[in-house]
């Protein structure tokens, strides 16, 4: 440590592991002390009134003739070396519960801070960092997440000779060997002093044996349209044998009889292990899950696929309404039925009360294209003029028309586009301005 000139009376004692440079361990009654270097003491100045030797950090010589460190917490007691008799905390965590805990198996850990020392240790600070193994359930009530694998606990006063003591619970959520739970007590004395202690717990995690009685396959949607795009899903669920979740279960999907095409065949079971599946043959499927050679319960389950129609290109509705002021608007066109090949389509614009120009404008020459067996939504632009001047609704129409590829147009492959007047008070569909 660097001697340094001291003004004021702020006192800081860091002990945090992480922080420290090589520190004197004096042992007083089997118990660990830490030596301290501190900066101002009540305006003592360092090689007039004490000494400080660097790499032992012990205080020799000069005590204040008032408490160095308040009244409440050092009376000016020190120990041979000059050394303020400070408060002894100790800090444990051990299991309650079995060390060796299944995946969604609770671990209980009863932790204690036991003041050791002097009356003087309000406040105190207890922090936990677990493996990603574990999710902490039910925190003791004064506790707080700090981080996804981290929390901290205020133990509050623990005065002279006594214990405080929490009950932690944390749950086993992966398939870790000898995961831990580190326990750190980080003791802040009146906001001057911290004093550190830490403790390991570890835990040894196992999946523990698949039940295939409780391990189900299930329909999630069913019915989906047999055009290559719409989804029928599964899910299966994977328990151990008292009933938990299994994480990292690899589950493996077939198709035991079908047309139909599984988008993954496998998955590792993470809490919702599903699969999707589609087609282009209408019927049905019978689809099987399995961990090895041995089948979830409720293996093959059945999924049908619904006959899509004719293949087909349309707007989604026959008739459109919109306000004048409505900018830049974008109208859907679909593709639906059995896709096939590649498909083009363009449209065109129809007046009837509204005038191309004055009242809308619909660019000329927008193409709507689609690869083979793709089917999903393609967009139009059109956009109104926003004049000034009261009108009555007015209407217009848009036409698909086909350029290439076998879809036909759809029954609303034309539709009719209403414009309602902002600058109107009453419309004649009874909307208010």
């Amino acid at each position: 440590m660097t001697d340094k000139k001291i003004s004021g009376k702020a006192i800081i004692l860091s002990l945090a592991m992480t922080n420290l440079g090589p520190a004197a361990v004096a042992v007083e009654n089997g118990q660990q002390s830490t030596d301290h270097g501190h900066s101002d003491l009540n305006g003592l100045v360092a090689g007039d009134d004490f000494s400080m030797l660097s790499g032992d950090q012990r205080l020799l010589a000069g005590v204040s003739p008032e408490p160095m460190f308040g009244t409440e917490c050092f009376d000016g007691a020190v120990d041979s070396s000059g050394i303020p008799l400070l408060p002894d905390l100790s800090l444990s965590a051990e299991s309650i519960e079995h060390p060796s805990v299944l995946v969604g198996d609770d671990v209980f850990l009863r932790t204690e801070l036991l003041n050791r020392g002097r009356d003087c240790a309000p406040d105190s600070l207890v922090t936990f960092e677990y493996d990603a193994a574990f999710a902490f359930v039910a925190p003791h009530q004064q506790c707080d997440a700090i981080s996804a694998t981290s929390i901290e606990c205020r133990f509050g006063d623990v005065t002279e000779g006594n214990t405080s003591t929490a009950l932690l619970q944390f749950s086993a959520i992966s398939p870790l060997l000898d995961a831990q739970i580190n326990a750190t007590a980080s003791t802040i004395i009146e906001e001057e002093f911290l004093i550190n202690n830490e403790t390991v717990v570890e835990i040894q995690i196992n999946p523990g044996d698949i039940d295939f009685s409780q391990s189900t396959l299930t329909v999630v949607t069913d019915s989906a349209l047999a055009d290559g795009t719409d989804m029928n899903t599964l899910r299966a669920t994977v328990r151990n044998n008292n009933g938990n979740l299994v994480i990292n279960a690899v589950v493996n999907f077939t198709i035991a009889s079908g047309e139909g095409l599984l988008i993954d065949d496998s998955c590792v079971f993470n809490g919702n292990c599903t699969v999707e599946m589609i087609s282009l043959i209408p019927g049905d499927n019978q689809i099987s899950a399995s961990i090895g050679n041995q089948a979830l319960s409720g293996s093959p389950v059945t999924v049908t696929f619904d006959d899509p129609g004719p293949e087909q290109i349309q707007f989604t509705s026959s008739l459109i309404e919109s306000m004048e002021d409505a900018g830049i608007i974008e109208l859907p066109v679909i593709r639906s039925g059995i896709l096939t090949g590649p498909v083009t389509y363009t449209a065109i614009s129809s007046d009837i009360t509204a005038e191309s120009s004055n009242d809308f404008i619909f660019p000329a020459g927008q193409s709507l294209r689609w690869g083979a067996g793709n089917g999903s939504n393609q967009t139009l632009l059109l956009s109104f003029v926003n004049d000034l001047e009261p009108e009555f609704p007015e209407t217009f129409q848009l036409e698909l028309v086909p350029v290439s590829g076998t879809a036909s147009p759809g029954p609303n492959a034309t539709t009719t586009i209403r414009i309602y007047d902002d600058d109107t008070a009453f419309f004649a569909n009874s909307f208010e301005d």
